[in-house]
């Protein structure tokens, strides 16, 4: 069901109100702080945060390792951390210390319900960005993928072709 609402772009609220069913049925609604004036269940809302916040980090991870100019991601905390966690030990983690991390090597997003930190690519400087675009150039990748082939771009932007499964169909399976 979320990977479904997920892709469909269904809000926190929509996917919130379609989960209560699956949940604590009868469950008494509380007020929401967000949006105002907004009465769901609190378990479903968080469900519902949690897995969109994980399936932008997993389109963030697939978007950055499909593109040549970026060579890591950075952990980044979300504005709303309330108080020191794992998360922060992973913003402050990688190789030099400040949570940047390479393509192939870092630490899960979304460690915890309710996490909604965020990774964000980090890109070549700019003698690496030259170099590689020369490189997609002279080897034809520039035309691997193109409009015309929509299944193929959806894979890969998927992560079908990379192995990637995400944790609700992980679940399903």
């Amino acid at each position: 069901y979320m990977d479904d609402a997920i892709a469909q772009g269904k809000s926190v609220t929509t996917i919130a109100r379609e989960l209560e069913q699956f949940l604590v049925p009868g469950r008494q609604l509380r007020q929401a702080n967000k949006p105002f004036g907004v009465d769901a269940s609190f378990e479903a809302m968080r469900l519902a945060r949690t897995e969109i916040a994980r399936a932008h980090a997993q389109a963030t991870i697939v978007a950055a390792t499909l593109n040549p100019l970026v060579d890591g991601i950075k952990w980044n905390l979300s504005a709303a951390h309330p108080k020191r966690d794992i998360c922060d030990v992973y913003a402050e983690g990688g190789p030099n210390g400040d949570g940047t991390y390479p393509l192939d090597d870092h630490p899960e997003m979304g460690p915890h319900v309710n996490c909604l930190c965020f990774w964000t690519p980090v890109t070549l400087n700019a003698v690496g960005q030259r170099a590689a675009i020369a490189d997609l150039r002279s080897s034809g990748a520039l035309q691997m993928i193109s409009p015309l082939q929509p299944d193929k771009l959806r894979r890969a932007l998927l992560g079908e072709d990379m192995g990637i499964v995400s944790p609700a169909r992980e679940m399903a399976a």
